[in-house]
C-alpha cells in the first residue's frame, strides 16, 4: 500500500513539472505509443546509457574516461553521435542520410504516379535508375 501511494505522489509531482510533466502526461494517457516513441523520447532527454549518462546523471560508472570509444577526441553524448564524431561520418552518417533521402525519393515516385506504392522507408529496397511514365520521368 505504501508503494503504491510514493508511486502516486511521485506521479503526481511529474505531471506538475511544467518542462517535462506535460509531455510524459500525454504518454501515459495515450494507447498507441510505441517502443519508437519511447526512444525518440529517450533521445530527447538524452537517458541513453552512453557514457556521461552513466558517469554523471546515473554514476553507474566508475570509468572516469568518457570520450568517445571510436575517435577519442570529444566527450560521448547524444548529439555527439548523432552528427558529430568523425569516425562515423565517414560511413553511418552517409547510410542514415541515404534513407531519408530515399523514403523521400520513393514518396515523390508514388506522387507522381512512377510506382503503384512507396516501400516502407525501413526496407533495404534501392531505387532503380529510372522511372518513366506518360506523366514524368526520374532519374
Amino acid at each position: 500500500m505504501m508503494r503504491i501511494k510514493e508511486e502516486e505522489s511521485r506521479t503526481e509531482e511529474v505531471r506538475q513539472q511544467k518542462w517535462q510533466g506535460k509531455l510524459i502526461e500525454a504518454r501515459w494517457d495515450d494507447a498507441d505509443v510505441t517502443d519508437t516513441v519511447a526512444g525518440v523520447y529517450e533521445l530527447y532527454q538524452q537517458l541513453l546509457p552512453i557514457k556521461i549518462y552513466q558517469q554523471y546523471k546515473t554514476k553507474t560508472s566508475n570509468n572516469t574516461y568518457v570520450k568517445c570509444c571510436m575517435c577519442g577526441k570529444a566527450m560521448e553524448s547524444v548529439p555527439y553521435d548523432l552528427s558529430g564524431c568523425s569516425v562515423l561520418a565517414q560511413s553511418k552518417y552517409k547510410t542514415r542520410h541515404d534513407a531519408a533521402l530515399k523514403d523521400l525519393f520513393f514518396n515523390l515516385l508514388c506522387d507522381t504516379g512512377l510506382i503503384e506504392s512507396a516501400p516502407s522507408w525501413c526496407l533495404p529496397e534501392t531505387p532503380k535508375p529510372e522511372y518513366k511514365n506518360d506523366r514524368a520521368s526520374a532519374f
